[in-house]
């Protein structure tokens, strides 16, 4: 399976697209968001999916526990404005415990990766800071060190 987004400038055409790649037809839609998606992460175990996007947004779409069908991934969760600019950058950790969101406010933000502490987003950040640019680009190492998740800005 692929997850595509393209640009938007209305929420009728800012939705993910699943597509079958055996023949490249289309699976599922999924709304979520006002503007334009501007990146896409599956966790490591392909069970959620992570958008985020230039409504300041990011969403997350799960699969039920009893399935495997691509198909079947709903929105869990659109955050409240986690940001106060555009959304540019998600990345999962490798073991799915956190996902980090960046943006052009200057500010990276970490989350709790497990949807049952999803329940409130905007009061249940992490931990965030704030750099001299906007934050376009993350990456986890894949391996912890000392315990501590590593991550690129």
């Amino acid at each position: 399976m692929m997850a595509s987004a393209s640009e938007a400038t209305s929420a009728k055409d800012a939705e993910i697209i699943l597509w079958d790649c055996q023949n490249y037809t289309e699976l599922k839609r999924l709304p979520g968001h006002d503007l334009t998606i501007t990146e896409l992460a599956f966790n490591h175990s392909g069970t959620a999916l992570l958008s985020v996007s230039r409504d300041r947004t990011f969403c997350l779409y799960t699969l039920p526990p009893d399935t495997s069908d691509p198909a079947s991934f709903t929105l869990l969760l659109r955050s409240p404005t986690p940001h106060s600019r555009a959304l540019t950058s998600v990345a999962w950790a490798p073991d799915d415990a956190l996902f980090a969101t960046g943006a052009r406010d200057k500010t990276l933000a970490v989350w709790p990766g497990t949807a049952s502490s999803l329940d409130a987003p905007g009061s249940r950040k992490l931990g965030s800071r704030k750099f001299e640019a906007a934050v376009t680009a993350l990456g986890f190492a894949p391996r912890r060190c000392g315990g501590r998740a590593m991550l690129a800005v």
